[in-house]
């Protein structure tokens, strides 16, 4: 199916905002791919759970361009608006849910009136660099009648002679190790495991390259039974954090507080032929603490380009 008719078909599930042109190519050495998430990004100056004002938005365009990724993996967005008070149009096509936020009482905090607004997945993806956008994993909104929704799976394809599939997501908080029974959220993320790896066979059945990008919320590791082996019974995927040149990586981010990532690139075995190892990074803020742009730093890696 061209393009054209794909993004008419997926129109009630995703929003593409930003028009098809080219301004910069992608970058030479290869391409880019980030994942950031970017804390409660409202559209507007003064709202939302994390009230910026507009040197706040100026502030994480400076970091969007330190970054300089060809295809950014955001999460916790409320609106295509919001997305492009970070990434330039002129540089960047956005492509974000459309998730539905019904009407729910949970505010920003016990001692806040700010209803919680929607955090949606997408990408910003460079001009110039040819994709499809596939269908919303919706299934993985998994919260119970009347809670706040779980973040759908936003999937597109880049396309060229070395195609390459990516989902960007963010999976559900609170069971970041383990697994508690009588935990609200363990289940709830264990019931997206297979949801995940649904997608991952998918993608494998059908001979396709592949990344998954975002906030997992979880520290995924070898031993982690739970997920990471329910995802990787083949032993084909990787982590970038833990398997790239040097061994595991740990977060700098806030100082280097916590001592594993919970945002995650994962390669399929073809993208990690593919990836630099040397590669994986992570843009540190100069700021720290409250003052951060936002609670996470954006992590990267460069495989080829498509």
């Amino acid at each position: 199916m061209a393009n054209g008719a794909r993004f008419a078909a997926l129109a009630a599930a995703l929003v593409l905002a930003g028009c098809a042109g080219i301004s910069k190519p992608a970058q030479p050495q290869g391409l880019r791919l980030a994942s950031w998430n970017l804390e409660h990004l409202a559209e507007a100056d003064g709202t939302g759970c994390r009230p910026r004002s507009e040197a706040d938005y100026a502030t994480l365009r400076s970091y969007a361009a330190k970054l300089n990724a060809d295809v950014i993996a955001f999460q916790e967005v409320e609106t295509a608006a919001a997305a492009k008070r970070v990434f330039d149009p002129a540089t960047y096509d956005i492509v974000i849910s459309d998730q539905p936020y019904p009407p729910f009482k949970e505010t920003c905090g016990k001692d806040s009136a700010e209803p919680i607004r929607p955090q949606r997945n997408g990408f910003a993806i460079r001009k110039g660099i040819a994709f499809t956008v596939n269908p919303p994993v919706t299934a993985l909104d998994v919260e119970r009648k009347g809670g706040r929704p779980v973040r759908w799976g936003v999937d597109v394809t880049l396309e060229g002679s070395h195609a390459l599939r990516l989902l960007s997501v963010h999976l559900k908080s609170g069971c970041s190790a383990g697994f508690k029974a009588d935990d609200e959220d363990c289940p709830l993320l264990m019931e997206q495991v297979p949801v995940v790896k649904s997608w991952i066979d998918a993608r494998k059945a059908a001979g396709e390259s592949f990344a998954i990008l975002g906030d997992f919320n979880r520290r995924l590791k070898g031993d982690d039974k739970e997920v990471w082996q329910a995802w990787n019974a083949g032993g084909d995927l990787h982590i970038a954090a833990l398997d790239g040149d040097g061994g595991p990586r740990a977060p700098g981010c806030n100082g280097g507080r916590y001592k594993a990532f919970i945002d995650q690139i994962v390669l399929s075995g073809p993208a990690f032929n593919r990836w630099d190892k040397a590669s994986f990074g992570e843009l540190v803020y100069d700021e720290r603490g409250d003052a951060m742009p936002s609670d996470h730093c954006p992590i990267a890696v460069t495989i080829d380009a498509p």
